[in-house]
């Protein structure tokens, strides 16, 4: 070690502190791989494997590096592995077409309100009218009604049109398919008509118990507080999103902390650390009882069980379950005298949920607490005690430093997040550190800890007080969110950009923070690549959808020039946006027979098809020419116009048209 380079001995260090986030990074790498449709035929894989154990027997002891490499190999495998296992077990089956009018019967598993509308999803469906039909395991409805007529754990029958779940519209866009595909549900879609409803032993009686108990709590909250701060308090308790109005969402989306109106890591680890330390340090208070058991023990014990217990009442949601796992993890390293907060702690956790659930890697919200968590537990402590920690403090300096504690964790989350919440919504609220600054600490030592009191008070009817509490708080950041909107570009719209350059950010952001060397700097070198790719990754030329309704040719100013736009504002408006653009579209061009763009000629009628470098037209013969495409598809198509031809997308399905040599 002393003849190596303080480059190669950074490089030695890093290499041996920390193979475990590297080995993580593999396993995820095999879960995107499996995801992508990547299928290693059987002579590679065996090739992989007699390559990668000989390397591991011969060099295992004398060369280090060995070792590395089949740990790495290994990770990756086994992410492929339960990728692959968990896509065969949720396999089932997707409506094929639109069907209308079909008696549809099933049990209530999921009841809930979006945009002040009933949404349920049925399980052990049957179709009672389409026999031809093969109907799917689930099936996600929408009610218009803002009473919960349909209860979970009643037998129903209802008429309803029923749809394939959607595909994306933009490349790189929110695929409603895949993520209710891993959920079973096969379909989507709209009820006309409740025929029947009948009360059913199918679902646990637990389950039933905690509905009961989120509906008693809800009507209470309604009964207290006035509308908008009871609209805010039901999601903050039972995670009941739907009943946020749209006014509410839009203040919140504008301070950039929306976060706080879904039951997330953010509630839980606020509500799991005042349990912590308000049962600590009341244990504390009878020195008797602290020489005989560990006070920190037992508030984790108890701070675990408080967690578990909110998780029901919240609806037992998945982002919920997810922190749940991440927080147990912690107290329970509490308990074996482990250091709770470390890169091992996040790792472990991300294996674990990995392991049951890999779709949970294209979860945005797995993506943003994940990387939130990780950047506070090895960047926070640091950068406080450098600005922040003297020998000798006053009060003045202990109030800053208090404040300056909840800007740094601002900083940190807002630097890691920001470009997967871009490349997820192509927005960004501009001002959310100081919408974050003037309500974070109000709901981490105001709004939370009253809502517990009053939860645990409300069956003995001492609730009414803790709720008007509460209530004021949520009051003034409702205020706080009302001036933040009226500021200037408080949502700044950005375009979007490629997966590729994602993946690059975000590795780059683990090596700034999981590494102790100099060579953390080359994380911020990445991130920088990853970046420029975001910059100067191309844009759709072309872009048509919508079942052909709706077609958009890109300006040479950059904006989209839409030549149909269909009755919904839907497609075009998820474009728009993906390009960057904000404020009023532009209005719809005359109905033309043909387009050029960078000097092609795209036709898009069977009388133009005849010279032109592209054709959509609604019908394609039979053999016909490779580059006349359907138009009439569902499918979104982007068409990308190259130095060395046409690049043709269609966008859901990730199968690339050839190149067209023109």
């Amino acid at each position: 070690m002393k003849r190596l380079s303080p480059d190669w001995r950074a490089l030695w260090q890093e290499e041996y502190r920390h193979l475990g986030w590297v080995s993580v990074l593999c396993f995820i790498g095999g879960i995107l791989a499996c995801f992508n449709g990547f299928v290693p035929s059987a002579i590679g894989v065996g090739s992989a494997v007699v390559l990668v154990t000989l390397v591991g027997l011969i060099g295992w002891r004398r060369w280090y590096i060995s070792r590395y490499l089949v740990f790495f190999f290994l990770f990756g495998a086994i992410g492929y592995g339960a990728a692959s296992f968990r896509g065969r077990v949720v396999t089932a089956p997707v409506l094929e077409r639109p069907v209308s009018h079909v008696l549809v019967s099933g049990v209530v598993v999921e009841s809930g309100l979006l945009m002040g509308r009933q949404q349920v999803v049925l399980s052990d469906v049957r179709f009672l009218n389409e026999a031809t039909i093969m109907p799917p395991i689930r099936v996600k409805l929408r009610y218009n009604s803002e009473k919960p007529v349909l209860q979970v754990g009643s037998s129903v029958v209802v008429r309803a049109f029923l749809r394939p779940p959607g595909k994306p519209v933009i490349p790189g866009g929110y695929h409603e398919g895949r993520v209710l595909w891993f959920q079973q549900i096969g379909a989507v879609g709209q009820i006309d008509e409740v025929v029947s409803v009948q009360s059913t032993s199918e679902v646990s009686v637990i389950k039933r118990r905690l509905e009961r108990i989120r509906a008693v709590i809800s009507h209470r909250v309604r009964s207290v507080l006035p509308d908008e701060e009871a609209r805010i308090t039901i999601p903050l308790i039972i995670g009941e999103q739907g009943v946020v109005s749209t006014r509410l969402y839009d203040l919140f989306r504008s301070a950039g902390i929306t976060h706080v109106l879904s039951v997330s890591g953010f509630h839980l680890s606020l509500l799991a650390a005042f349990v912590f330390l308000l049962v600590r340090g009341v244990l504390s208070l009878f020195p008797v009882l602290v020489e005989r058991v560990p006070p920190k023990k037992i508030a984790a014990v108890v701070a675990l069980l408080v967690a578990i217990g909110y998780i029901g009442i919240s609806g037992l949601q998945i982002p919920a379950i997810r922190s749940l796992l991440m927080i147990a993890i912690v107290l329970i390293a509490v308990l074996f005298d482990r250091n709770a907060l470390s890169v091992r702690s996040v790792s472990i956790a991300a294996v674990i949920i990995l392991l049951i659930r890999p779709e949970m890697v294209l979860n945005i919200g797995f993506q943003l607490s994940f990387l939130a968590v990780l950047v506070l537990v090895t960047l926070y402590q640091p950068i406080y005690r450098f600005i922040f920690v003297r020998r000798h403090m006053s009060v003045i300096r202990r109030v800053l430093a208090f404040i300056g504690g909840f800007m740094i964790v601002d900083v940190l989350v807002s630097v890691a997040t920001t470009p997967f919440i871009i490349y997820h919504f192509q927005t960004y609220a501009l001002y959310s550190g100081i919408g974050n600054l003037l309500t974070g600490a109000l709901f981490s030592f105001w709004i939370m800890p009253l809502l517990l009191f009053a939860v645990l008070f409300m069956p003995f009817g001492w609730d009414v007080l803790f709720f008007k509490m509460a209530g004021w708080g949520l009051s003034y950041v409702i205020t706080v969110c009302s001036a933040i909107q009226d500021w200037p570009r408080a949502i700044t719209v950005f375009p979007g950009y490629p997966t590729t350059a994602l993946l690059v950010i975000g590795v780059g952001i683990v090596m700034l923070c999981v590494m102790r060397t100099r060579l953390r700097l080359c994380g911020v070198i990445v991130m920088g690549i990853g970046i420029g790719m975001a910059v100067i990754a191309p844009r759709p030329d072309m872009l048509v959808g919508d079942g052909g309704r709706t077609i958009a040719v890109r300006e040479e100013d950059g904006r989209l020039d839409f030549i149909r736009k269909g009755k919904s504002d839907f497609v075009a408006r998820v474009w728009r946006t993906h390009n960057g653009e904000a404020g009023e579209a532009r209005a719809e061009s005359q109905p033309k027979d043909f387009v050029w763009v960078k000097e092609k000629k795209i036709a898009l009628t069977e009388k133009e098809c005849r010279g032109a470098d592209l054709c959509f037209l609604p019908d394609v013969p039979t053999g016909a020419e490779e580059h006349i495409l359907p138009l009439y598809q569902w499918e979104t198509r982007a068409v990308y116009i190259q130095p060395n031809g046409i690049r043709v997308l269609t966008v859901g399905t990730n199968e690339e048209q050839p190149w067209y040599m023109r």
